[in-house]
């Protein structure tokens, strides 16, 4: 199962002794005083094994064991699903903030930096303050010998962190599925479980159906939770259920869905969750100045609009057919009679490309197909902008294979709208880039 990569505390002890030794020589040379040397020492130090060996919960769970289980210290809302769960955990955090919580937020994929990934009160740890107790953790952990993914260290890390700042309520959202993902460690009865829309997706590790994957996404239930979701599909609801009546938990629908927008969706389940977790704790209400304040909040690549040199500039990282079609219901009230979209779509969404391309050919005036790469994770790469062009040789478009490139490529057209979409691992560096251009 591991190939070439040994999980090293299955070495001869003689060998694990003198691999302790020369990683604790290694920590004591190595500070992780910076973003980057936290990266270098990740990147060196991490499981790099192909997803589906990854796939699973050994590993996290005995780290977590030795430092006394700290997800289990706080009050936890998980957040599972295929569309909508990013905006939703960004919405709840805000809500509970806003009446006083103090709260944890983990999500993944990052966009521009590695400590979006652990906020307090909405706000990513400030680099000195992150490196700084990641290098004690790290010094923490070493001697257990227990390597872990990409992933997994900064789950680790974030729920060993909350604990250290005593947080009221962390809300954390699912990497991969639910059921061997990472953030499943929590064991609470009043963990409060949310699973948002399930679609096709990430099928080689979830399975190629949407009942295999809504169990994926089912599997963060356990005893006595309390659940939230959207009304579904018949198939979908079938499952959570089912899966629900046997772990004695109980299920709640949102009922006010049908007639809202995609972004509406999502807050109205996170201020129905808020609702319910205010309910329980008479010091807490919801009012209308909260309200109107956290569904204003703009979540990152999500829908996030800029304006530079008169041109309004749309950030998307929509990376699926379901997700493709529900921006382009969020983009009705925007005029797309001018609009440049630049996409690139991750390698394992071959599936969805297809769906992709026919939405995107309804508005777009043109196209520019372009590429990414990131070591967030796994190693995460694009289809090529030349494989892409065959979906699109029927309407105007390029390839243009530089990211930094195909930006520039952009805002020299003479369209009014550019819209980045495809991927979120493309939206992070347009962002970063757009940014420092002082939008």
């Amino acid at each position: 199962m591991l190939g070439n990569h040994q999980d090293y505390i299955a070495q001869p002890s003689a060998l694990k002794s003198s691999y302790l030794t020369g990683l604790n020589v290694l920590l004591v040379l190595m500070k992780i005083d910076s973003f980057k040397t936290l990266k270098d020492y990740v990147e060196k130090n991490r499981v790099k094994l192909e997803e589906l060996d990854s796939y699973s919960l050994d590993r996290i769970k005995k780290l977590l064991k030795k430092l006394d289980n700290p997800q289990d210290k706080f009050k936890v809302v998980h957040i599972a699903g295929t569309s909508g769960k990013t905006s939703t955990c960004y919405y709840l955090a805000k809500l509970l903030n806003l009446n006083g919580y103090k709260t944890g937020l983990m999500i993944s994929p990052h966009l521009e930096e590695i400590n979006e990934r652990a906020q307090i009160n909405s706000e990513p740890i400030a680099e000195e303050e992150f490196c700084k107790n990641f290098d004690k953790f790290i010094k923490i952990i070493s001697p257990f010998g227990i390597k872990l993914t990409y992933f997994e260290i900064f789950v680790a890390f974030a729920f060993w962190y909350f604990e250290r700042a005593k947080v009221d309520y962390v809300v954390a959202e699912v990497g991969v599925g639910g059921l061997y993902d990472g953030t499943n460690t929590i064991n609470r009865r009043d963990k409060i479980c949310v699973i948002t829309d399930i679609g096709l997706d990430h099928i080689s590790m979830l399975g190629d159906t949407i009942e295999k994957i809504a169990a994926q996404k089912a599997g963060i239930i356990q005893t006595g939770n309390k659940v939230f979701c959207n009304q579904q599909d018949q198939t979908v609801m079938g499952i959570f259920n089912k899966t629900a009546k046997s772990k004695n938990a109980e299920l709640v629908v949102n009922p006010k869905n049908n007639f809202l927008s995609f972004s509406e969706r999502n807050f109205s389940l996170a201020k129905l969750i808020a609702a319910e977790i205010f309910r329980e704790d008479s010091k807490h209400n919801l009012d209308d100045k909260q309200l109107e304040e956290a569904a204003s909040l703009v979540v990152p690549g999500r829908m996030e609009e800029y304006y530079l040199n008169g041109k309004n500039i749309i950030l998307d990282g929509a990376h699926n057919s379901q997700k493709i079609e529900n921006l382009l219901e969020s983009l009705n009230g925007i005029n797309l009679d001018d609009c440049c979209v630049v996409i690139a779509v991750s390698e394992n969404k071959k599936d969805h490309l297809l769906k992709i391309s026919q939405f995107i050919k309804k508005f777009a005036s043109h196209v520019i197909l372009t590429s990414f790469k990131t070591k967030q994770d796994f190693m995460r790469e694009s289809l090529s902008p030349g494989y892409l062009k065959a979906y699109f040789d029927d309407i105007s478009s390029e390839k243009v294979f530089d990211l930094d490139k195909a930006i520039e490529r952009a805002m020299d057209r003479p369209e009014k709208t550019i819209l980045f979409t495809g991927s979120l691992y493309m939206v992070g560096p347009v962002r970063t880039k757009l940014k420092k251009t002082k939008l």
